[in-house]
């Protein structure tokens, strides 16, 4: 008789994987490689809404030569920096879903979804 293994999730892994999705404007890989997959879409869909009104603003911002455009760099700013910490909190909760899963794993025998 054969007896399959369930493999544990590599949190580091995940980690990474978030991170480097989220660099290009893709937050929420990491969490579709922990098994998360709709959780992954939302976040992925989510952290798209400051990602491109921050780009469409400063590119408007550039693009029409208005002499206001510091204040476009302030508002680019502020949803860039919204996204950064968006990318920075779905990366670490990536990986402590991770955990939570392989701590699950090891102690019940069974994946916790």
């Amino acid at each position: 008789m054969t007896v399959a293994s369930i493999p544990f999730k590599n949190n580091g892994l995940a980690f990474l994987i978030a991170i480097i999705a989220g660099v290009f404007g893709f937050c929420g890989i990491g969490h579709i490689y922990i098994g998360k997959v709709l959780r992954g879409v939302l976040i992925m869909f989510i952290g798209w809404i400051p990602f491109v009104i921050g780009i469409f603003v400063f590119l408007t911002e550039f693009i029409s030569q208005n002499d206001p455009i510091i204040q476009g760099l302030d508002l680019s700013m502020i949803f860039g920096i919204a996204y950064v910490v968006f990318w920075i909190i779905q990366a670490l909760d990536a990986n402590r879903l991770a955990k939570k899963y392989n701590k699950y794993l090891m102690i019940n025998n069974k994946p916790l979804w």
